[in-house]
């Protein structure tokens, strides 16, 4: 694509602007997002024991985040041995209390 190419700077432009508005609503889902509700825990500790997929994982860690100060360390001792790297490493922190 040339600078000079209308067309191509449109669409350019309009992807832009997409990631942007997609961005600020991730932020914003993430915001306003709460602790893993009580009745959902077993399957949430299900889903993240068995992550392996990027885009989940980081769901997942936020939604670990967000829950720690609402759960017992307890419930996080079974995803100290996840199969992603970064969930059981915040799983050992989270049942060492951070």
């Amino acid at each position: 694509m040339r600078e000079t190419d209308l067309s191509g700077v449109a669409i350019k432009k309009s992807l832009i602007d997409a990631d942007r508005k997609l961005s600020a609503m991730l932020t914003q889902l993430r915001t306003q997002a709460g602790p893993v509700p009580t009745t959902q825990h077993a399957a949430f500790v299900r889903a993240a024991a068995e992550a392996i997929d990027p885009a989940d994982i980081a769901w997942l860690s936020q939604a670990m985040e967000q829950s720690a100060a609402f759960n017992q360390p307890s419930l996080w001792q079974p995803l100290t041995q996840a199969r992603d790297g970064i969930i059981s490493r915040l799983a050992v922190a989270l049942v060492k209390g951070r």
